[in-house]
């Protein structure tokens, strides 16, 4: 499956024996503003992190 047809910033599905996907990025969220912001991958993010935070 094709990474741009997912709803998570992947390159592609593939599973594991273990049922993990091993094509799976992480994606760090941080709450700014009463609501949660994706910082991390820079192709999903809609902010910069802010660091430290206040």
């Amino acid at each position: 499956m094709p990474g741009d047809v997912t709803i998570m910033p992947w390159s592609r599905v593939k599973f594991d024996e273990q049922g993990q996907n091993q094509f799976a990025d992480p994606v760090l969220l941080q709450y700014v503003g009463g609501k949660f912001v994706t910082i991390f991958p820079e192709q999903a993010k809609v902010a910069e992190a802010i660091w430290p935070m206040p």
